[in-house]
């Protein structure tokens, strides 16, 4: 099986999409470990730092976000050198380029609605094979009658055993108190992450009142610039927000520094290979939760975001938990044996390489069909995707000058 993956790279959303292209290079890479070929086809005007240096090929076709035109005949002229049996779409965008290249040179298109928010409105892009991270899309696509026709599958995010680069341990090391607790924060910063940072924030306070002594340190490309002024606004002298390319560009570099980690989806699984504790925003708290045996399905179904249900406990409950988190040694290390077992038996790429070749294999086998149905559908997704594009910069330019801020925990 020849896969060419297709990921758009714009400058103007780089920040955003650092998760997306690790995911796409991890199942290439898996790809290739089991005899297959993949090819990355990054779309855009930049080439993405997690992308470098990678045994994957990766091909950059330069491209300006409204040239669909000429970025269509790159990606064609691709199809035709690698002859690829399918094409692997990870974000919509790349879907409406992937789908057009598919109809000119006849190779089926799989797309994956990545990790992130929910779906909050219908108007997605139609296609046959819809790949998902969590439970959450996986019923909001079911329940969709324009998807009737769509195989959904659920393949929970995986990643691969982690390679730590030389020299980024020491550099966090060198910002940390020794002898301390500490705790490494790591996401986009953006609204829709806010629960995890509020959560985090009233941990540190509850830490201050409860005389722990601890360190926190964040560490997350700043999208929302009223999110990073809230952080900015809470953050206690023992801790830190490093905003920097050097600290946000592989950050789960910085994990074996750290005696616990905070985040979601992949950051989750990075740390569970290293035996570390994990900390998850629980939506039915104040505080995070810690994921141990008696969380750790409910955060997996939902890829471990802020959307996660877990069992309720008592708010004094939870603190205790926590409290003990940070003062026993032992504690931690139960907790972090716990974690990396878990990740060798549910997180590592290779468990669903065969099913991920299964749906690429549906793919080429119903390739003719449901044809008409998609481009149609992408057409309309196209010019609604430029009316809303529009729309955000018409509306930043009369109200860029509002002041905002964050005032509801």
């Amino acid at each position: 099986m020849d896969v060419g993956f297709v990921i758009t790279c714009f400058r103007r959303s780089n920040s955003g999409k650092g998760g997306h292209y690790r995911s796409c290079l991890t199942v290439a890479r898996a790809m290739c470990r089991h005899g297959h070929k993949a090819t990355i086809f990054c779309l855009g005007d930049f080439f993405p730092e997690a992308l470098r240096n990678e045994v994957v090929e990766v091909r950059l076709l330069r491209v300006g976000y409204f040239r669909l035109r000429r970025g269509l005949g790159k990606l064609c002229e691709c199809l035709r050198e690698y002859q690829v049996d399918v094409l692997h779409a990870y974000n919509p965008t790349a879907y409406i380029y992937a789908r057009f290249a598919s109809a000119i040179c006849g190779v089926p298109v799989v797309l994956t609605k990545p990790g992130g928010p929910t779906i909050k409105s219908s108007y997605y892009p139609l296609a046959k094979d819809i790949i998902v991270n969590s439970a959450d899309d996986e019923s909001v696509f079911l329940g969709n009658q324009r998807f009737s026709k769509s195989r959904i599958s659920l393949f929970p995010n995986r990643v691969d055993e982690p390679v730590h680069r030389v020299g980024r341990v020491e550099e966090l090391l060198a910002l940390l108190a020794p002898n301390l607790f500490s705790i490494l924060a790591i996401s986009r910063i953006t609204e829709s992450k806010r629960l995890l940072f509020v959560q985090i924030l009233n941990l540190a306070d509850e830490f201050r009142r409860r005389s722990i002594q601890f360190q926190l340190i964040i560490i997350g490309t700043p999208d929302s610039q009223m999110v990073k002024d809230y952080i900015e606004g809470r953050l206690g002298s023992e801790s830190k927000l490093l905003t920097d390319l050097p600290f946000t560009e592989k950050s789960a570099d910085y994990i074996p520094a750290v005696d616990c980690v905070l985040g979601m989806g992949r950051v989750v699984m990075e740390a569970a290979a290293c035996s570390k504790p994990v900390l998850v925003p629980d939506c039915q708290s104040n505080y995070p939760r810690v994921l141990d045996g008696t969380s750790f399905d409910a955060g997996f179904c939902a890829n471990f975001t802020e959307r996660a249900s877990y069992p309720k406990v008592a708010a004094g409950d939870a603190l205790e938990i926590l409290e003990r988190l940070a003062r026993v040694p032992g504690q931690r290390e139960g907790v972090g044996t716990y974690l990396r077992q878990r990740f060798v038996e549910d997180f590592l790429i290779d468990s669903i390489v065969a099913k991920q070749v299964g749906v690429y294999e549906n793919a080429v086998i119903e390739s003719k069909m449901f044809t008409f149905d998609q481009l149609s559908h992408v057409f309309d997704y196209f010019f609604v995707a430029v009316l809303r594009l529009w729309r955000r910069k018409v509306r930043h330019k009369l109200f860029s000058g509002n002041p905002h801020s964050i005032n509801n925990e």
